[in-house]
C-alpha cells in the first residue's frame, strides 16, 4: 500500500513511499541509476536500497532525494552539482546530505534540491545559476545546503525547473530563483537571490510550479495563477500577480510542471489545463480519475495517489515513467494503474 508519492519538475520518473516506509521508484534514473551516465529506465517499480523511514521524496533531472524520519536527507544519482554531501560525485547508492538533521520534506528542481526544516526554515543545494538556492554563493552551485534568505515559518515547499516557493504563515507564499516570466507573482520579472513575497496571496494550502508559471490552491477552494502561459485562443497572457482561474471551486491541491497544471478536487477528481494562467472557461475534468487524495507532476507525466493505496499515472511513457510495465512512444491520456507497487 502506497502512502505518499513524489516526482519533480524535470523528472521522467516517480517514487512511492509504502506503508512500511520503504521506497519504490520507476521510470528514468530512479532506483536503476549507475554512475557514468547510465540512466536505465524501469517501467515497473523497483525497491531502493539504503533508505528506510521515508517521509518525503523528490526527483530532479538526474538525482533523487528522500527525507527520513530521523530528519536526515539521503540522495543518489547525479546532476553535475553534487548530492549535498560536499562533493560533485555521482552515486548509485544513497549518500547523506551534509548538515541537515531536522528535514520534514524535500523538493526537486531540474538540478537543485531544497529541504523544509522543522523550524520552518529552508535549505537548498545544487545549481544556483538562477539563484534557485535563495542565496548568493561564490560559485554557480553549492555542494552543501545553504539557508534561503528571508524564509521563516514555512509549512510546505515546492520546486520548479529553476525556482522554488514556500508556503509560510497565514498561507502567504515566498518564491526565489528564476523569475524571467513573473513566476514570483510580485509584479516583477527579475530573478533574485532573496525570496520574494507573492503579492496579495493568503490562504494558500498548495503551490505548483510550471516551467514559466506558478499556481496556488487556497483554503476556499479557488486556484490562482501567475507568470507566462498560453490560453486556448492562442493568446499568451503574462500576469505578474495572481489571477483567479475560472471554473475551479473546490480545489484541495494543485500539481504542475513544464506547461500544465492540475487542480485536485475535494471530490477526488481533477481539473487539468495546459499553459494557460487565465482561462475563460472551466478547465475540463480529467477523465477516468476518481478517489484521488494526492497528485504529483513530473516533466511530461503526472501521477495520483488513490484512497485505496494504489497509484495511477498518465502522460509521457517513453522512459517507463507511468510504471505500467512497458514503455511507449506515445502518451497515455487516461490514468492507468501502476503495477507491482
Amino acid at each position: 500500500m502506497v502512502t505518499k508519492i513524489g516526482s519533480g519538475a524535470a523528472a521522467a520518473s516517480t517514487c512511492a513511499v509504502l506503508a512500511d516506509t520503504s521506497l519504490r521508484c520507476w521510470g528514468q534514473n530512479s532506483a536503476n541509476y549507475a554512475p557514468g551516465g547510465n540512466r536505465m529506465a524501469s517501467p515497473i517499480p523497483v525497491a531502493v536500497s539504503g533508505v528506510t523511514g521515508v517521509v518525503s521524496v523528490a526527483v530532479s533531472g538526474g538525482a533523487t532525494c528522500a527525507a527520513l524520519t530521523g530528519g536526515t536527507v539521503r540522495c543518489w544519482g547525479g546532476s553535475g552539482y553534487g548530492l549535498g554531501d560536499g562533493t560533485t560525485k555521482e552515486s548509485a547508492t544513497p549518500v547523506t546530505v551534509a548538515g541537515i538533521a531536522t528535514a520534514r520534506a524535500v523538493a526537486a528542481g531540474a538540478d537543485h534540491f531544497c529541504a523544509l526544516l522543522a523550524d520552518g526554515t529552508v535549505e537548498c543545494w545544487g545549481s544556483n545559476m538562477y539563484f534557485q538556492l535563495g542565496v548568493q554563493v561564490t560559485d554557480s552551485y553549492s555542494g552543501t545546503p545553504v539557508a534561503v534568505n528571508g524564509v521563516s515559518g514555512a509549512t510546505a515547499i515546492v520546486a520548479g525547473y529553476f525556482n522554488t516557493c514556500a508556503i509560510v504563515a497565514n498561507g502567504a507564499a515566498r518564491c526565489w530563483g528564476d523569475n524571467r516570466t513573473g513566476q514570483f507573482g510580485n509584479g516583477s520579472t527579475g530573478s533574485g537571490f532573496a525570496s520574494a513575497a507573492v503579492s496579495g496571496l493568503t490562504g494558500a494550502i498548495s503551490i505548483a510550479l510550471g516551467r514559466f508559471h506558478t499556481c496556488a490552491a487556497l483554503a476556499n477552494g479557488s486556484v490562482w495563477c501567475w507568470g507566462s502561459g498560453r490560453n486556448p485562443d492562442g493568446t499568451e497572457p503574462s500576469p505578474l500577480t495572481p489571477v483567479q482561474i475560472g471554473g475551479v471551486a473546490d480545489a484541495a491541491a494543485v500539481a504542475g510542471a513544464a506547461q500544465r497544471t492540475c487542480a485536485l478536487l475535494a471530490s477526488g477528481t481533477a481539473q487539468c489545463w495546459g499553459t494557460a494562467v487565465t482561462i475563460p472557461n472551466p478547465p475540463p475534468l480529467l477523465a477516468g480519475l476518481s478517489g484521488a487524495t494526492a497528485m504529483v507532476a513530473g516533466y511530461n507525466h503526472s501521477c495520483a495517489l488513490l484512497a485505496n493505496g494504489t497509484v495511477q499515472c498518465w502522460g509521457a511513457n517513453s522512459n517507463g515513467e507511468l510504471g505500467i510495465g512497458a514503455v511507449s512512444s506515445t502518451s497515455i491520456t487516461t490514468p492507468t494503474t501502476v503495477v507491482d507497487h
